[in-house]
């Protein structure tokens, strides 16, 4: 989900605001600026890391991941196989008040602009955090995720929301996908208690859980 309606500017001051903002700036341009040789490398790998996370959840698995955008890491491949094994995929979509709703998603579904967000989304039933709560597997998109668990998003605050109803929830941990480079050290970036942290990432060389 790229470059979503920001709300209202959050606690943070102005100089922690501006740091994200240029971390954000420069991350979105080495997305962009990736060798295709690279990129294609990583995603192969992620690819079967991702495989194996499902597989392990049992037959006719519940996923719940974004849809890539622009230079996001491509995680629709193993979401296409996991709907022609007779899995579920639910994905998010933009609701009012920076909230995300969920809708169910194959290959076919047709995508409509969002009212909310520079994206296109899936039509469909709307559906709250529960869609997500019986899910085997949740991926989420990050900007950057540091040693800590703590994530970068895109600054609109939609998954920060939506995970911390999700928590209230029982639901299932969330794993972060990016590329290698954008596992940063702890305290790269600022942080807010309402910023929700992951509880793994997922990156060519694994699958790599936190202690939180």
């Amino acid at each position: 989900m790229a470059h979503p309606t920001t709300p209202p500017a959050s606690g943070l001051h102005a100089e922690a605001l501006e740091r994200k903002a240029a971390l954000r700036r420069d991350l979105r341009a080495r997305r962009r600026a990736l060798d295709p040789a690279s990129r294609e490398r990583q995603m192969t790998a992620v690819a079967d890391h991702l495989r194996r996370l499902v597989d392990a959840a049992g037959p006719r698995p519940r996923v719940a991941a974004y849809l890539p955008v622009g230079a996001e890491p491509d995680v629709r491949p193993v979401l296409e196989e996991v709907v022609r094994a007779g899995g579920t995929v639910v994905v998010p979509v933009c609701l009012p008040e920076w909230q995300l709703g969920w809708t169910e998603w194959t290959p076919e579904t047709e995508l409509v602009r969002s009212e909310r967000a520079w994206v296109h989304e899936p039509s469909g039933e709307r559906r709250g955090p529960e869609a997500v709560a019986a899910a085997d597997l949740l991926l989420i998109p990050a900007q950057a995720i540091d040693a800590a668990g703590g994530r970068l998003g895109q600054g609109g605050g939609y998954y920060d929301r939506f995970l911390q109803r999700l928590h209230a929830l029982g639901g299932p941990a969330p794993l972060a996908v990016v590329y290698e480079h954008e596992v940063l050290e702890t305290g790269a970036f600022p942080t807010e208690p309402t910023d929700q942290p992951v509880d793994g990432v997922v990156t060519a060389s694994g699958v790599h859980r936190f202690a939180l």
